[in-house]
């Protein structure tokens, strides 16, 4: 498969991103984002000039050749000191796995520290540099990790285990790469899924919920795939995150046109961010299929519904495409208020 410029309609490509992580890890100067761009199409022009091919910024047979012999001859390590795109990648991989730590492009103590506890998680060798075969453990998907490793939820999990606690199933909207955001560099996927995180963990420390993300589980699900997911889990609520667009400005949240009951609790929540962050209330809403009558139109929601999941809430936290929201959203403290309210709601809600 060939890989070139996708503009104008840039679309996320797992090959794509795979082959920014190559380039990064040699050392070229781009963003790794699975999106082939006017930078992407520029470092590889400059790898093929460096390898002596054809420099025509296309990905194709030879230059992914040039590629694997550049692998053979050149071992390109990370270690304490070492700083740049391939570093923020790296550290993103690791706060993807729950490991935590800041994303900064720079490679000090603290990444080393969690550099030799992903070792240690892998059974590979310990040393706290991310040479070769650190790397390619860091390519994996989560659900190569070993079976007993403590960061990593059951690809498949049991479809009710014991447990006297609260099941809630917890969605950040929207897969990694998703193109949706703001002008301003906000991506609606991170935010969701730093709001979904922070929610995750205020829960879990009151002992009275038991929760599933679904970045754990199956980062890419489709909207249905999740809202069965929660359903065969044995959800009792279906909480999804998500940020607005198309010109808008305020808060709303969506519920099941058929548990009209949690319609009281959509609009508290819609309440409390209003109130929280001075923004409109749009208020509690639903949304009815156009082919169904009487069924819901979201497919997260109507799937999870089906399937037996007694309460569903789906949240647009804020405008993205909002100057003034988007400046909310690109701040750390604004999801972490957002989960607060939502932990809020929910533990009011049983």
């Amino acid at each position: 498969m060939l890989l070139r410029n996708q503009k104008p309609n840039y679309i996320y490509n797992v090959e794509v991103e795979k082959w920014q992580i190559d380039l990064a890890y040699f050392g070229y100067n781009l963003k790794v984002d699975g999106l082939f761009g006017d930078i992407t199409e520029r470092e590889t022009r400059k790898f093929q000039r460096d390898m002596h091919i054809v420099s025509d910024g296309i990905v194709g047979d030879q230059t992914r050749a040039a590629m694997e012999t550049l692998r053979r001859t050149k071992v390109q390590i990370y270690r304490r000191g070492s700083r740049g795109s391939m570093v923020t990648w790296i550290q993103q991989q690791y706060l993807d796995r729950g490991y935590k730590l800041a994303v900064d492009g720079i490679f000090g103590p603290e990444t080393e520290r969690i550099t030799r506890l992903f070792q240690q998680d892998m059974r590979i060798g310990v040393d706290g540099i991310v040479g070769p075969i650190t790397l390619e453990k860091l390519k994996q998907p989560f659900s190569s990790l070993p079976d007993d490793n403590p960061i990593e939820t059951p690809a498949v999990p049991p479809a009710n285990p014991p447990t006297s606690k609260i099941k809630v199933y917890i969605d950040n909207g929207h897969e990694p790469g998703n193109v949706n955001g703001g002008s301003q560099g906000y991506k609606e996927w991170e935010g969701n899924l730093k709001s979904a995180r922070y929610l995750k963990e205020i829960l879990d420390s009151t002992n009275k919920f038991d929760t599933m993300l679904t970045y754990d589980w199956n980062k890419t699900a489709s909207v249905r795939q999740r809202g069965n997911q929660a359903a065969s889990w044995g959800a009792q609520l279906l909480f999804s995150i998500h940020s607005n667009a198309g010109g808008g400005s305020g808060t709303e949240c969506y519920y099941s046109i058929r548990i009209p009951n949690d319609r009281q609790y959509a609009a508290i929540l819609t309440e409390k961010v209003s109130k929280e962050f001075g923004i409109p209330n749009r208020g509690a809403k639903t949304r009815e299929s156009q082919t169904t009558k009487g069924a819901d139109y979201m497919g997260i929601i109507n799937s999870a519904q089906s399937g037996g999941v007694k309460h569903i809430l789906l949240v647009e936290s804020m405008f993205h495409d909002n100057a003034n929201e988007e400046k909310l959203l690109l701040q750390d403290s604004t999801h972490q208020k957002l989960a607060q309210i939502y932990a809020e709601v929910i533990s009011n809600m049983f």
